[in-house]
């Protein structure tokens, strides 16, 4: 979800200097209930192996602008900024999940470098 933020397609824009119009996101199995709760995800349809394919327009008129029907400059941002993004993650997906759920239990040490690299 933060990759379609608008610091990151700024960011990406900058470092490799590319206008970027839409983002395109492959699943695993076919149309995801991941995607399909957000509204600015279009479940396009799936190849001959049963992935799927997601796309995210990131400007108005992204899409018409990549068949060359509009110029650059007639697109516009529709990117959100990133806290925006987790703001409403924390409220649609984490929040419910905690009161339903209660704090998540993991233990810390499981995550360390050194610890994983000693075999422990």
């Amino acid at each position: 979800m933060l990759a379609t933020s608008r610091e990151a397609i700024r960011m990406y824009e900058q470092r490799f200097s590319l206008r970027a119009a839409v983002l395109w996101i492959r699943t695993l199995h076919g149309e995801s209930s991941q995607y399909n709760r957000l509204p600015e995800y279009e479940f396009i349809g799936e190849d001959v192996t049963g992935r799927g394919a997601y796309v995210v327009e990131l400007r108005k008129k992204g899409i018409r602008w990549l068949r060359g029907e509009v110029p650059w400059e007639k697109t516009r941002p529709k990117m959100r900024p990133a806290a925006e993004i987790i703001d409403d993650w924390r409220e649609r997906w984490y929040q419910p999940r905690l009161e339903r759920n209660g704090p998540p239990e993991w233990d810390p040490e499981m995550y360390r470098v050194h610890a994983r690299l000693e075999g422990k």
